[in-house]
């Protein structure tokens, strides 16, 4: 998406154990959305919220990680804020999930190196993604 990440000043990850939380401000009227979003990624479904600037895009993906993350298994928000390109994309979510890849190589060639899935879900929640990167890694929406 998707405990409270501090916005890093640049690009990175955040592992959600161990950040500040916002329990006790509740996101009026966002439970529907919430419980929807979180029971879509507990499927195997990806979500993607979008909506104007100051709506709580943030706010609701921070509280679906949140509730994710007690769910046993590996929740990583990724700041998403000034990547651009594809190949940055993937290098940080790779980091995120504590792999290494060379960095000389092409978006398919990184992919191409990892190994076979963890036996452990994973969820992977990426903020204020620039919308070219995005459609280019994911397609478009």
């Amino acid at each position: 998406m998707i405990s409270t990440v501090r916005p890093a000043s640049t690009p990175g990850t955040s592992s959600i154990k161990g950040t500040p939380t916002q329990e006790g401000l509740p996101l009026v009227g966002r439970s529907e959305l919430l419980d929807r979003a979180v029971n879509l990624v507990l499927v195997g479904g990806n979500v993607l919220l979008f909506g104007a600037d100051g709506c709580g895009r943030t706010a609701v993906l921070h509280e679906v990680v949140h509730r994710l993350a007690t769910e046993e298994r590996g929740t990583v928000l990724i700041d998403g804020s000034g990547v651009d390109e594809p190949r940055r994309l993937v290098g940080l979510i790779v980091r995120a999930c504590g792999l290494t890849v060379p960095a000389d190589l092409d978006v398919p060639g990184m992919l191409g190196c990892l190994p076979p899935p963890a036996a452990v879900p994973r969820v992977i929640a990426i903020d204020d993604l620039e919308v070219s990167a995005g459609q280019e890694l994911f397609g478009r929406w």
